[in-house]
């Protein structure tokens, strides 16, 4: 998957969860929190991974550095899930 395949599966998400806030303006905040306040889908998926893990141990902000360094390290990950979210939009009849 190229930059600008990615770049597109993100601006979808993100034209998605924009036409979803202005139509249930009491998820608006979900919306931008988990999604429109980021620049990537890394960015998203690393703040929504490290809420979901977070510990009284092991806060969000530290689980989200974890995060983040392991997409540094390798990209594919993201890629990965991108080509998740896109199989699934073409599969699930509920998602067209």
């Amino acid at each position: 998957m190229s930059s600008e395949e990615l770049e597109q599966v993100w601006n979808s998400i993100k034209s998605e969860a924009r036409a979803l806030a202005d139509c249930e303006p009491m998820l608006a905040s979900f919306f931008h929190a988990t999604l429109l306040k980021h620049e990537n889908l890394g960015s998203a998926l690393s703040y929504m991974l490290a809420n979901k893990l977070a510990t009284p141990i092991m806060p969000a902000i530290a689980v989200r550095e974890v995060v983040e360094e392991a997409y540094k390290s390798d990209n594919q990950m993201i890629v990965s899930a991108a080509r998740d979210i896109l199989a699934v939009r073409l599969r699930d009849p509920g998602g067209r």
